[in-house]
């Protein structure tokens, strides 16, 4: 799961990764984009195409697969880079290319059903391994269960134990937001009867003369709020994350296959379930990690992406919850049959019960040449000893993977603050780091916003790696992955160790070669100059 925490005095606030805070950041809109220095660490691109790609033109359009809960298709800065199947004959309702999905015009939904039902919320993978579990094991001591049955009684108790705490705290957030609600409400109505008006500022509320107890209580969590930058739109997002939490994350009871998808649910390698609707319900980090990738650059509007001249493919895979393993299998296999050479996958999950196919499916895109780039997540966790899915070291991967990319998020900071706070890292697992805070990019509806996460981090390299294939056409994706390994710009700073707090919380120091394989933050110029001593072009 992706979760970002921000400080709001009374209120402990949580927000989802990919819930937009506009601010006015002017400064930091291609902050990413722009060329490692002193005092920022960006990818080095505008130099790249200024000093490197000038005079060049790029041979091939390639299509980038992006994984995610959905793409706002007409955005502005994305429509003229939307993947269309040219076999597919739109709206006839027939598989005209025979790849097994009808009318799949710009990409698939694997969220949905034939009648253009889809999946909105859905639980974890947590609550449904509770169900799972519960349905043999309830009640039921370890002395009551057969010797071929106790290593899973043992895991039924391990997943009981982390569902019941994950619910109960999801209750207690859901009961602190209404608590902190209620007293905003009351507090609003005091400043609007003291002040005669319906509407008021921040500086009304400052200015307001203290007469009552009351007031001053309602004065005085305004004035917090204020404080802190916090506005009603806030506290809607807020409303939004507790109420999901709550009723839909740890809710054993939801089964969105039976319900709405409708597919065999035991069949495990069945296609063609699903519609072509591929923007989905609420495709606002599918569209922010799309735009980060390929947004018309130099247009006049929005923002740049990384690369130029690619297609991106929507493959919606990603609830708001946990994605299903036969849906991540099925995704992966999509884009590779239909001749994506980058599959970008910013999402992940601590549990996976069929890991197996999805193993499969990253062997499959192996041998087919496809490169994956994955987020590392948002937990702050080490991947060394903890486990985010899918993964390059499932035990069902014979060796490693050689075209599979783990990214972690870094900042725009040169000093100890450089990697995210949030970020999952691993001396082992993680592969490289590249920027992801303060990120912006597309929102649905013509929109723009900042957003944090290895979310954002993974499709910076998927962008890179996609800019090089375009120019060199030649390279392979194991070529290209080396490519971006080695030409990341390596540091060996003492930085803040993630989750261990940020500046304020005396945060545990470690070196950052001590995060990934290669100590390294991806660079955009050092990659295509090595690119372009590889390849025959």
């Amino acid at each position: 799961m992706n979760l970002m925490k921000k400080g709001l005095g009374l209120v402990a606030f949580f927000a989802l990764s990919f819930t937009s805070y506009s601010q006015d950041k002017l400064e930091l809109i291609d902050w990413h984009l722009r060329d490692l220095s002193a005092s920022e660490r960006g990818i080095s691109l505008e130099k790249a195409y200024d000093e490197l790609l000038n005079n060049a033109s790029p041979k091939e359009q390639v299509i980038v697969a992006v994984i995610d809960s959905g793409i706002d298709i007409e955005h502005e800065d994305l429509k003229s880079v939307i993947w269309t199947n040219e076999d597919e004959i739109p709206g006839n309702g027939k598989d005209d290319d025979n790849n097994g999905y009808i009318d799949d015009v710009h990409g698939w939904n694997f969220l949905g059903n034939a009648n253009g039902d889809m999946v909105g919320p859905d639980n974890l993978e947590v609550a449904r391994l509770y169900k799972h579990y519960h349905s043999k094991f309830g009640g039921k001591m370890l002395s009551e269960v057969s010797d071929a049955e106790k290593a899973e009684w043992k895991a039924y108790q391990r997943v009981k134990n982390e569902f019941e705490e994950g619910k109960l705290n999801a209750q207690k957030g859901y009961d602190r937001y209404e608590q902190i609600q209620t007293m905003y409400d009351a507090s609003k109505k005091t400043i609007q009867e003291a002040l005669g008006k319906e509407t008021f500022t921040p500086d009304d509320v400052a200015q307001l003369e203290v007469t009552t107890p009351e007031l001053g209580q309602a004065k005085g969590l305004l004035t917090n709020l204020y404080d802190n930058g916090f506005t009603e739109k806030d506290l809607a997002a807020w409303e939004d994350y507790v109420t999901t939490q709550a009723k839909y994350y740890y809710n054993e009871d939801i089964d969105s296959r039976k319900d709405i998808i409708k597919d065999d649910a035991d069949n495990l390698y069945e296609t063609g379930y699903g519609n072509p609707k591929v923007s989905g319900t609420e495709p606002d980090h599918g569209t922010h990690v799309a735009g980060i990738i390929a947004a018309v650059r130099d247009n006049g509007i929005g923002m740049n992406g990384v690369a130029n001249h690619v297609w991106i493919m929507p493959i919606r895979t990603v609830p708001k919850g946990d994605e299903h393993d036969k849906d991540v299998a099925n995704a992966i296999r999509y884009a590779v049959d239909n001749g994506a050479r980058v599959v970008n996958m910013s999402f992940g999950k601590s549990h996976s019960p069929h890991e197996k196919i999805v193993a499969e499916a990253i062997q499959y895109a192996e041998d087919k040449g496809v490169l994956l780039v994955h987020a590392a997540g948002n937990d702050g966790n080490d991947l060394d000893t903890k486990s985010n899915y899918p993964t390059n070291y499932s035990s069902f991967i014979k060796g490693k993977v050689k075209t599979y990319l783990t990214v972690g998020a870094s900042s725009i900071n040169s000093d100890e603050a450089f990697p995210a706070t949030f970020t999952n890292y691993g001396e082992k697992k993680v592969d490289v780091f590249a920027p992801g805070v303060d990120i912006y990019s597309t929102y649905p509806g013509d929109n723009y916003e900042y957003n944090n996460g290895t979310s954002m981090a993974a499709p910076v390299v998927s962008g890179i790696a996609a800019l090089m294939m375009s120019y060199y056409p030649d390279l392979s994706a194991k070529q290209v992955k080396k490519i971006i390994e080695k030409s990341a710009v390596r540091f060996d700073d003492s930085v803040n160790l993630p989750g261990s707090g940020d500046a304020e919380n005396d945060p545990t120091q470690v070196e950052f070669d001590e995060l990934s394989r290669t100590a390294g933050l991806v660079n955009a110029y050092n990659a295509l100059k090595m690119a372009a001593k590889k390849s025959k072009y």
